[in-house]
């Protein structure tokens, strides 16, 4: 029940600045959360509004070299593994 996905690691550029994420497609027609995630912290969920060809601002408080992922989560509820396509930059 549940679950999480991660991208490939990306070093942060600059402290504080928000990650930008592009959704190609949501498998299924599901929405899911995502944040970054590193290992210095993590960074605020946007809720289950990531779907499929949405944009959206992934705010931390992330320090400029820190290794920065980003990582989703589908609801509880939802039984299936969700794929994600798209885009995405630490900044």
């Amino acid at each position: 029940m549940g679950g999480y996905g991660y991208t490939a690691f990306q070093t942060k550029a600059i402290t504080g600045t928000a990650g930008y994420l592009g959704s190609g497609t949501v498998g299924g027609s599901y929405v899911v959360s995502a944040r970054t995630n590193s290992p210095s912290g993590v960074g605020t969920w946007t809720g289950y509004v990531v779907s499929d060809g949405t944009t959206h601002y992934l705010y931390n408080s992330l320090v400029k070299g820190a290794d920065v992922r980003a990582q989703f989560r589908n609801r509880p509820q939802t039984t299936v593994q969700v794929q994600v396509s798209g885009y995405w930059r630490s900044n």
